[in-house]
């Protein structure tokens, strides 16, 4: 199947198969295999061969077409051409290269190209006759009978009947304005019919939209074109007909403006609206209508007048009744319901109390609150329930109980130990994730640390000075020939650049962590050395494959570095604590 594009912008028209898609998807694939080569030689061949793939891999992906966008200036704003879009387009490509390869004889005069135009109008080789003109124009430029085949010619159509059928608006073209002012009286003579057959073909649509036309503005609209064509057959009698029938509508459309006045004033509840309604009456009636109309007016605003005494009168006792309703069923919410709502919950509480749901028992004594020993219930079962939750290292729960069961036998006490754990446990989450400066600020709120919390607390007070990142200020190796430290002359690798102490106690066991993110490889992993701290020092030992033994002085910040293999140095490495 073939497959046809133009472009919008551009104007480039270009053609594909289904072949051609099927080697695009061939190029693609054979891409991703040459890739793959690529990436397997750079690993494990030689780099001749990586070289090589690489180059197939940019021949094969250059094989690749990309059908979405224009091959001309690569916009993707295209149109994909029908059958007859196609025809269309390799008629006028044809008819250019014709009109492109016709050939005049500079020594014809205007009438013999004039001949040759009128055949070339017969046999419908429109771009020849439009070239033609355009000659004989240059030759003889007032010439109404050129201007006026160049219009036929223009159009594709070689009577002037044919043309206005397509063209309502030919009289407004440019070479038809040329052909007027130009052309002889027989010229003029098809121009005037042209303008007839236009004429008459408005005049039968007009006659239509008279026939169809209901409102007011459309008459008005019919009455306009029927003048525009003034005179013409007998547009005369239709243009009074339409005059007839906007007066009609007219009449009725105020008859029904007037009506529904008076039927809003036989509707009014309110002297407003009876108002309203007669200032209506009065600005659109006749004054016979308006005089019609008074009697009725008067006798609505009597009925409204009584009406509204008699509402008032009932309004007065409606209000009464309703105001000691409202006082009882003020004091039934206000005092009797909620007082059985109380008894009602003290009773669900301490069935849920006796079973043991204490949880729910105390939203239901707090829904009793003011009942019976409901208060006391309250900071009982608060207390048990914080006692039990700091147990279970739920500190956070055991803050809001302690809370409830505030001053109630060491409540408070349990509140400040709870509180100052879950300190600790969000603490010791930052540190987890090596964001110190939030893990120390939420430390520094513990200002008298609880015996439980004393212990996590110094461990990680202890170590303050030396958490977080450390920056390399500078590094030696030890020389195998002297035996004395020599300055690194490189820079730096980025592994080595930087460590970070990552301090960590885990907070059931109480059992201390220490990890140094040190070493000079891509696997993060590895990075991390898991050792002990003794003093102020760090010390690490690797054991199997390279065996070394690694040491880090908090102090001072000296890192060594000692590889038990003798082609590798010893290096040591100076760092500063990072602010």
């Amino acid at each position: 199947m073939e497959y046809r594009k133009k472009c919008n912008v551009c104007g480039k028209v270009f053609c594909y198969t289904d072949q051609d898609l099927k080697n695009n998807s061939t190029a693609r694939a054979m891409t991703a295999i040459s890739a793959v080569g690529t990436i397997a030689a750079v690993f494990g061949g030689t780099r001749l061969d990586a070289y090589a793939l690489d180059a197939k891999t940019d021949r094969e992906s250059k094989k690749i077409v990309d059908y979405d966008h224009c091959p001309n200036c690569h916009s993707t704003n295209l149109t994909s051409l029908s059958d007859l879009d196609w025809i269309a387009y390799c008629k006028e490509q044809q008819q250019a290269v014709a009109a492109a390869s016709i050939s005049i004889n500079s020594n014809a005069s205007v009438e013999s190209l004039i001949t040759r135009i009128e055949i070339f109008l017969e046999e419908g080789a429109w771009k020849k006759a439009e070239v033609y003109c355009e000659q004989a124009l240059d030759m003889d430029p007032t010439n109404g009978a050129l201007y006026y085949y160049k219009l036929l010619a223009e159009q594709k159509k070689s009577t002037i009947e044919a043309a206005v059928i397509d063209n309502s608006k030919i009289t407004e073209e440019k070479n038809f304005i040329f052909a007027r002012k130009y052309g002889d009286s027989e010229i003029q003579k098809k121009l005037d019919h042209a303008e007839d057959v236009l004429k008459k073909a408005r005049y039968d649509f007009l006659i239509e939209c008279f026939k169809n036309d209901q409102t007011i503005e459309n008459y008005q609209l019919t009455l306009e074109k029927f003048i525009s064509i003034q005179p013409f057959e007998d547009s005369d009698m239709y243009i009074e007909k339409c005059r007839e029938r906007i007066i009609a509508l007219k009449a009725e459309e105020h008859q029904k403006e007037v009506t529904d006045a008076i039927n809003e004033l036989r509707g009014a509840y309110t002297a407003e609206a009876a108002n309203k309604a007669w200032d209506k009456i009065v600005s659109i009636g006749t004054p016979e209508e308006v005089k019609n109309s008074e009697v009725e007016f008067k006798n609505v605003k009597e009925s409204i007048a009584k009406k509204e005494k008699l509402a008032k009168s009932n309004v007065l006792k409606v209000l009464i009744a309703f105001f000691i309703v409202s006082i009882l069923v003020i004091f039934v919410m206000t005092v009797i319901k909620p007082k059985i709502d109380r008894q009602n919950s003290y009773k669900i509480a301490e069935e849920l109390s006796a079973k043991g749901d204490y949880a729910t028992a105390i939203e239901k004594y707090e829904l009793a609150r003011g009942y019976s020993d409901s208060e006391s219930k309250i900071k009982a079962l608060s207390y048990t329930l914080a006692v039990e939750q700091y147990k279970n290292a739920q500190y956070k729960e055991a803050m809001d109980y302690a809370s409830k069961a505030n001053g109630y036998k060491d409540a408070d006490s349990y509140y400040e130990k709870a509180n100052q754990m879950y300190l600790l446990t969000e603490a010791n989450l930052k540190f987890a994730l090596h964001n110190y400066i939030a893990g120390y600020e939420l430390l520094d709120q513990i200002t008298n640390p609880t015996e439980d919390a004393n212990e996590i607390y110094s461990f990680y007070q202890k170590y303050k000075p030396y958490a977080g990142k450390w920056i390399a200020t500078k590094s030696e190796y030890l020389s195998n020939v002297s035996n004395k430290w020599m300055p690194y002359e490189e820079e730096l690798p980025k592994g080595v650049a930087e460590a970070e102490f990552c301090p960590f106690m885990n907070i059931k066991t109480r059992e201390a962590e220490f990890v140094l993110i040190w070493g000079n490889t891509n696997n993060e992993k590895d990075r991390e050395l898991q050792g002990v701290v003794e003093g102020n020092i760090f010390s690490y030992n690797q054991k199997g494959g390279m065996q070394c033994h690694l040491t880090f002085d908090l102090e001072t910040g000296v890192l060594v570095n000692e590889i038990d293999i003798d082609l590798w140095n010893d290096a040591k490495y100076y760092y500063s604590k990072k602010e």
